[in-house]
């Protein structure tokens, strides 16, 4: 729980201290990696594969050296508040439309 609400409150964090920096030479990215194949789920596989209905039903992660591809290549090509991927660019893109016609009404640049 403390590590999905810390993620989660991130988000606005990032977005107002993007809109705070605009016209300073500090460029705000948030990266917002999906579903990763790390050791911190490894630990917890079976029970999130159980929960998902078993193996044929179960969302697979990410594999690392491919989640690392992609992010090195969206940094490098620049030109994102948000560098996302996999299913965590479906949640990205879900709440740039519905947020961002509001942050543009009152001026905000996150």
């Amino acid at each position: 729980p403390v590590y999905n609400a810390t993620k989660a409150g991130l988000h606005p964090f990032n977005v107002t201290l993007r809109t705070q920096l605009t016209g300073t030479n500090v460029n705000v990215i948030e990266l917002a990696p999906p579903y990763v194949d790390t050791e911190l789920d490894a630990k917890n596989r079976d029970k999130v594969v159980e929960m998902q209905g078993g193996e044929d039903k179960a969302v697979k992660p990410m594999p690392l050296k491919d989640y690392m591809e992609v992010t090195t290549a969206a940094l490098e090509k620049g030109g994102e508040k948000e560098v996302a991927t996999g299913f965590s660019a479906m949640g990205v893109n879900a709440w740039r439309g519905a947020f961002h016609p509001i942050l543009d009404q009152f001026g905000f640049a996150g």
